[in-house]
Protein backbone atom coordinates (compact mmCIF):
# COMPACT_ATOMS: atom_id res chain seq x y z
CA UNK A 1 0.00 0.00 0.00
CA UNK A 2 3.13 2.58 0.78
CA UNK A 3 4.38 1.15 -2.83
CA UNK A 4 1.10 2.38 -4.47
CA UNK A 5 0.68 5.75 -2.64
CA UNK A 6 4.62 7.01 -3.20
CA UNK A 7 3.98 5.76 -6.70
CA UNK A 8 0.50 8.13 -6.52
CA UNK A 9 2.39 11.02 -5.53
CA UNK A 10 5.01 11.04 -7.80
CA UNK A 11 3.03 10.60 -10.48
CA UNK A 12 0.34 13.61 -9.49
CA UNK A 13 3.43 15.82 -8.92
CA UNK A 14 5.44 15.56 -12.16
CA UNK A 15 5.53 13.01 -15.41
CA UNK A 16 7.77 12.56 -17.55
CA UNK A 17 6.68 11.74 -21.02
CA UNK A 18 4.14 11.86 -23.85
CA UNK A 19 2.93 9.98 -26.29
CA UNK A 20 -0.06 11.38 -28.78
CA UNK A 21 -2.20 11.02 -31.31
CA UNK A 22 -3.78 13.85 -32.82
CA UNK A 23 -6.10 14.82 -35.89
CA UNK A 24 -7.79 17.63 -36.94
CA UNK A 25 -10.23 16.18 -39.69
CA UNK A 26 -10.24 16.74 -43.48
CA UNK A 27 -7.33 15.92 -45.94
CA UNK A 28 -4.10 15.41 -43.88
CA UNK A 29 -2.39 16.45 -47.86
CA UNK A 30 -4.47 19.39 -47.65
CA UNK A 31 -1.61 22.38 -47.03
CA UNK A 32 -4.03 25.40 -47.87
CA UNK A 33 -3.94 27.50 -45.45
CA UNK A 34 -6.88 29.01 -43.80
CA UNK A 35 -5.54 32.90 -43.95
CA UNK A 36 -4.08 34.49 -46.68
CA UNK A 37 -0.40 34.40 -46.98
CA UNK A 38 -0.27 32.05 -44.24
CA UNK A 39 1.89 29.69 -45.75
CA UNK A 40 4.63 32.68 -46.36
CA UNK A 41 7.46 32.53 -43.84
CA UNK A 42 10.42 34.55 -43.40
CA UNK A 43 13.74 33.70 -41.73
CA UNK A 44 16.04 35.31 -38.98
CA UNK A 45 18.70 37.00 -41.48
CA UNK A 46 19.01 40.10 -42.35
CA UNK A 47 16.07 42.24 -41.36
CA UNK A 48 14.53 44.47 -43.55
CA UNK A 49 12.81 47.63 -42.98
CA UNK A 50 9.68 45.91 -42.70
CA UNK A 51 10.71 43.62 -40.15
CA UNK A 52 10.82 40.43 -42.53
CA UNK A 53 13.72 38.94 -44.52
CA UNK A 54 13.67 36.15 -47.41
CA UNK A 55 11.61 33.65 -47.51
CA UNK A 56 12.50 30.49 -46.06
CA UNK A 57 10.80 26.93 -45.74
CA UNK A 58 10.27 25.36 -42.91
CA UNK A 59 12.14 22.43 -41.36
CA UNK A 60 8.69 20.47 -40.94
CA UNK A 61 9.14 17.59 -44.13
CA UNK A 62 10.74 14.82 -41.49
CA UNK A 63 7.93 12.50 -42.42
CA UNK A 64 4.91 11.04 -40.70
CA UNK A 65 5.53 10.58 -36.99
CA UNK A 66 3.86 8.50 -34.38
CA UNK A 67 3.22 11.14 -31.16
CA UNK A 68 0.45 13.69 -32.83
CA UNK A 69 -1.87 13.21 -35.93
CA UNK A 70 -4.08 16.09 -36.82
CA UNK A 71 -6.06 15.00 -39.92
CA UNK A 72 -8.64 12.50 -38.58
CA UNK A 73 -10.29 14.13 -35.48
CA UNK A 74 -9.25 12.44 -32.36
CA UNK A 75 -6.35 13.32 -30.15
CA UNK A 76 -4.78 10.10 -27.71
CA UNK A 77 -1.95 11.41 -24.91
CA UNK A 78 -0.20 9.35 -22.81
CA UNK A 79 1.01 10.65 -19.38
CA UNK A 80 2.95 8.14 -17.02
CA UNK A 81 0.52 5.35 -16.92
CA UNK A 82 -2.91 7.14 -18.20
CA UNK A 83 -3.86 7.43 -21.15
CA UNK A 84 -6.40 10.01 -22.53
CA UNK A 85 -8.64 10.02 -25.54
CA UNK A 86 -9.80 13.14 -27.21
CA UNK A 87 -12.66 14.22 -29.59
CA UNK A 88 -10.83 16.70 -31.94
CA UNK A 89 -14.43 16.56 -34.55
CA UNK A 90 -17.00 18.49 -32.54
CA UNK A 91 -18.51 21.93 -33.42
CA UNK A 92 -17.45 22.25 -29.45
CA UNK A 93 -13.37 22.21 -30.34
CA UNK A 94 -10.60 23.84 -32.31
CA UNK A 95 -8.07 22.37 -34.54
CA UNK A 96 -6.79 24.22 -37.58
CA UNK A 97 -3.74 25.19 -38.70
CA UNK A 98 -2.83 29.24 -37.67
CA UNK A 99 0.04 30.50 -39.83
CA UNK A 100 1.75 27.38 -39.77
CA UNK A 101 1.62 26.22 -36.41
CA UNK A 102 -1.10 24.02 -35.09
CA UNK A 103 -3.80 25.05 -32.68
CA UNK A 104 -5.88 21.99 -30.99
CA UNK A 105 -8.50 21.80 -28.17
CA UNK A 106 -11.10 19.12 -27.32
CA UNK A 107 -12.83 16.99 -25.08
CA UNK A 108 -12.72 13.64 -23.42
CA UNK A 109 -14.51 11.38 -26.18
CA UNK A 110 -15.69 9.28 -22.81
CA UNK A 111 -17.54 12.21 -21.62
CA UNK A 112 -15.36 12.59 -18.31
CA UNK A 113 -14.45 16.11 -17.43
CA UNK A 114 -11.11 16.24 -19.00
CA UNK A 115 -10.05 18.45 -21.99
CA UNK A 116 -6.69 18.68 -24.16
CA UNK A 117 -5.07 21.77 -25.07
CA UNK A 118 -1.72 21.98 -27.77
CA UNK A 119 0.10 24.60 -29.09
CA UNK A 120 2.47 23.30 -31.95
CA UNK A 121 4.33 25.84 -34.28
CA UNK A 122 6.96 24.74 -36.35
CA UNK A 123 10.04 23.22 -35.22
CA UNK A 124 12.02 26.40 -36.47
CA UNK A 125 9.64 28.62 -34.65
CA UNK A 126 12.87 30.09 -32.77
CA UNK A 127 14.24 31.05 -36.09
CA UNK A 128 11.97 33.98 -37.00
CA UNK A 129 13.17 37.34 -35.96
CA UNK A 130 9.61 38.79 -35.38
CA UNK A 131 8.80 36.47 -32.77
CA UNK A 132 5.30 35.70 -34.23
CA UNK A 133 5.00 32.34 -32.46
CA UNK A 134 4.81 31.36 -29.12
CA UNK A 135 6.97 28.41 -27.59
CA UNK A 136 5.44 24.54 -28.21
CA UNK A 137 2.52 23.78 -25.22
CA UNK A 138 0.48 21.08 -23.92
CA UNK A 139 -1.85 20.50 -20.95
CA UNK A 140 -4.40 17.78 -20.02
CA UNK A 141 -7.09 19.05 -17.13
CA UNK A 142 -8.91 15.99 -15.71
CA UNK A 143 -11.12 17.46 -13.38
CA UNK A 144 -12.28 13.94 -12.58
CA UNK A 145 -8.98 13.17 -11.11
CA UNK A 146 -8.06 17.37 -9.94
CA UNK A 147 -4.92 17.21 -11.67
CA UNK A 148 -4.01 19.80 -14.88
CA UNK A 149 -0.69 18.34 -16.53
CA UNK A 150 1.37 21.27 -18.40
CA UNK A 151 3.76 20.95 -20.81
CA UNK A 152 4.73 24.82 -21.21
CA UNK A 153 7.77 26.64 -20.57
CA UNK A 154 5.46 29.93 -20.78
CA UNK A 155 4.40 28.93 -17.51
CA UNK A 156 6.88 29.54 -15.52
CA UNK A 157 6.62 33.93 -16.21
CA UNK A 158 2.95 33.85 -14.98
CA UNK A 159 3.28 31.48 -12.02
CA UNK A 160 5.70 31.82 -8.99
CA UNK A 161 7.60 28.57 -8.37
CA UNK A 162 6.41 27.06 -11.54
CA UNK A 163 8.73 24.72 -12.63
CA UNK A 164 10.88 25.49 -16.02
CA UNK A 165 11.42 21.75 -16.61
CA UNK A 166 7.59 21.69 -17.96
CA UNK A 167 7.82 22.03 -21.79
CA UNK A 168 7.73 19.69 -24.89
CA UNK A 169 11.31 18.36 -24.97
CA UNK A 170 11.35 17.73 -28.70
CA UNK A 171 9.04 17.07 -31.62
CA UNK A 172 8.63 16.76 -35.37
CA UNK A 173 5.80 18.56 -37.02
CA UNK A 174 5.33 17.93 -40.78
CA UNK A 175 2.10 20.01 -42.10
CA UNK A 176 -0.69 19.21 -39.96
CA UNK A 177 0.83 16.19 -37.95
CA UNK A 178 3.79 16.45 -35.19
CA UNK A 179 5.07 13.80 -32.63
CA UNK A 180 7.20 14.35 -29.79
CA UNK A 181 7.74 14.49 -25.71
CA UNK A 182 7.09 16.37 -22.79
CA UNK A 183 8.16 17.20 -19.51
CA UNK A 184 4.38 17.40 -17.50
CA UNK A 185 3.71 19.37 -14.00
CA UNK A 186 0.84 19.12 -11.95
CA UNK A 187 -0.42 22.38 -11.81
CA UNK A 188 -3.14 22.21 -9.45
CA UNK A 189 -0.59 20.68 -7.25
CA UNK A 190 1.24 23.56 -7.46
CA UNK A 191 -0.85 25.70 -6.75
CA UNK A 192 -2.14 23.99 -3.79
CA UNK A 193 1.49 24.40 -2.39
CA UNK A 194 2.94 21.54 -2.90
CA UNK A 195 6.20 21.57 -4.20
CA UNK A 196 7.20 18.74 -7.40
CA UNK A 197 10.24 17.10 -7.43
CA UNK A 198 12.19 16.81 -10.69
CA UNK A 199 11.88 13.86 -12.19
Amino acid sequence: MRKLTLLGALLALFALGLSALVACGGDDDDDAAPFPGSDDQSSSGDDDDDGTSDDQDSDDDDGDSDGFDFGTGTASVTIGDKTYEFDLSTDFVVCRDVFGAIQAAGPSVDGDDVTFDAWIPPTDWESYSDNRYDPPNISVEDDVNNVKWVADPGRSEILENFPEESRIDSYDKDGLKASGTATFVDEYALLRGDAPESV
